[in-house]
């Protein structure tokens, strides 16, 4: 009966480290976040904005403004840290899981 529960908790834990990935929308992270290129003069093209995921182990989004004209680029990485700290307890429910299965065995 304990391994169902385990199964259980580590399925639990994966939940939540998927779902730490899902409800961060780079979107939302970059909207007060936008980098600042250098400030260009009077009568600049308008700057174009790319927002993507950050290729990191968390939750992040990759912010950049560009200003064609300038050749100016900035860029910046916006971690999600609420939606970060679900990864941590993901692993502990798995980890707990896993030894709570390995005692079950005598």
């Amino acid at each position: 009966m304990r391994w169902i529960y385990s199964s259980a908790t580590a399925l639990i834990g994966m939940i939540l480290i998927g779902l730490a990935f899902l409800v961060s929308d780079p979107q939302t992270l970059c909207e007060g976040n936008m980098p600042a290129p250098q400030t260009p003069r009077p009568g600049y093209t308008a700057a174009t904005f790319d927002v993507s995921r950050a290729h990191l182990p968390l939750p992040a989004a990759r912010c950049t403004t560009t200003l064609p004209e300038f050749d100016s680029t900035a860029t910046v990485t916006v971690v999600d840290w609420p939606a970060a700290m679900l990864i941590p307890l993901g692993i502990i429910l798995i980890g707990v899981s896993l030894l709570a299965l390995k005692s079950d065995r005598r």
